[in-house]
């Protein structure tokens, strides 16, 4: 009786329970170490009236988005997408003259999409990438959001769909102290940038 309650309690688990919130300086660190090309620019999922340019590596995909037409925009953003990490975004937009909003969100966890993405992502594309996302978007599937301005809160904000915030701590605060410092912010944004353009 002892060995069936366990198996049960194991195979019931929630799969919740196996996503993991990886720190954005060891997501940039392991970037670092990866060699980026530029593949190609395309409409990317939710957004409609702009391209992105997909730079691509062995172990890491990243949408520049707002890439394409070339002008000045109120938002940047770029999207990080890894078998290992996850799909992180990053979201800045000039709400006013004294004020930008940034977010970091931590669209799906790993556990969500691994077996869908290619081994090598440079064989990632555009229109596989938004296959992959749509379903997940459309699917609900779990995961976590660091903002500086909340509209449920008016203000700073961390916390998670369909997971609880309390099981990543670090993360909460490493993503809390980027969104609400300048410097820190724009240091994580050109890091992002020197990094798939550093060749």
């Amino acid at each position: 009786m002892k060995i069936l309650f366990c198996f049960i309690f194991i195979f019931s688990s929630p799969v919740w329970a196996q996503n993991k919130a990886y720190l954005i300086k060891d997501i940039l660190s392991t970037m670092n170490a990866e060699n980026f090309r530029f593949k190609e620019r395309g409409k990317v999922f939710g957004y409609y009236s702009t391209q992105s340019c997909l730079y691509v590596s062995d172990h890491f995909a990243v949408l520049k988005n707002y890439c394409y037409p070339k002008k000045k925009y109120k938002a940047k953003s770029f999207t990080i997408i890894s078998s290992k990490f996850g799909i992180i975004h990053f979201y800045q937009e000039n709400i006013s003259r004294s004020f930008v909003k940034q977010d970091i969100d931590l669209l799906a966890f790993s556990k969500s999409f691994t077996n869908k993405m290619p081994k090598n992502m440079n064989d990632l594309t555009i229109y596989g990438y938004n296959k992959i996302y749509k379903n997940l978007y459309e699917s609900t599937a779990p995961g976590c959001w660091s903002t500086n301005l909340s509209h449920r809160t008016n203000g700073a904000d961390v916390g998670c769909y369909k997971e609880d915030i309390k099981r990543f701590p670090q993360w909460a605060n490493e993503t809390q102290l980027i969104v609400n410092s300048e410097n820190s912010w724009r240091e994580t944004m050109d890091a992002i940038k020197a990094i798939i353009q550093k060749n």
